[in-house]
């Protein structure tokens, strides 16, 4: 009983691991807007006039260097805290279980640990059992950053393929020239 817990409550946070890192790092995803509080000015008189909101939550604006009690300051500061135990964390106490039973995993035989981390080195050989931990690291490393807040002046899109094409391009050679998957 106590081993299917476990081993549940790992796969339970290996399956929210990419939705909460997605909104962790949304806390520093911001998005600005025309803000002018004078009737008499224009904002094409002055591009610099804008006020930046989370874009997750349109009511909580984006302050730097504001008061350290605003509500998106406070929630950067638990952002800071959470990225840590999440994105970071999780991948590191997956990485550090894998290791405590690579000896089990190697040989195939059961132990506590190996069947409770059965899914993440079931699929490949026994000698790289952590290729999930690494594949989690490079999706964490080929996800886009979150904007930089605030923006004064709107960029230009960038290409999102960039990224994304270099991190598949290191995954497909380092699984073209490793072999991680088992054969069936």
């Amino acid at each position: 009983m106590l081993q299917r817990g476990f081993a549940f409550a790992i796969f339970l946070s290996y399956v929210v691991l990419p939705t909460v890192s997605r909104s962790v790092f949304e806390t520093w995803s911001c998005e600005n807007f025309g803000y002018i509080d004078d009737p008499t000015r224009h904002l094409s008189d002055d591009p610099t006039l804008t006020r930046s909101f989370m874009r997750t939550d349109g009511e909580v604006v984006c302050e730097v260097g504001g008061p350290s009690d605003s509500p998106h300051n406070r929630l950067a500061q638990l952002s800071y805290g959470l990225l840590v135990l999440w994105p970071l964390g999780m991948p590191a106490a997956y990485a550090a279980l894998l290791y405590k039973c690579r000896s089990s995993i190697r040989r195939r035989t059961q132990s506590f640990l190996s069947a409770s981390t059965h899914f993440l080195w079931r699929e490949y050989e026994a000698r790289f059992y952590w290729w999930e931990v690494a594949s989690i690291l490079m999706k964490l490393v080929r996800s886009p950053p979150p904007e930089p807040m605030p923006r004064v002046a709107p960029r230009p899109p960038e290409c999102p393929c960039r990224s994304h094409h270099h991190g598949a391009r290191v995954r497909v050679s380092g699984a073209h020239l490793l072999h991680p998957v088992r054969r069936r």
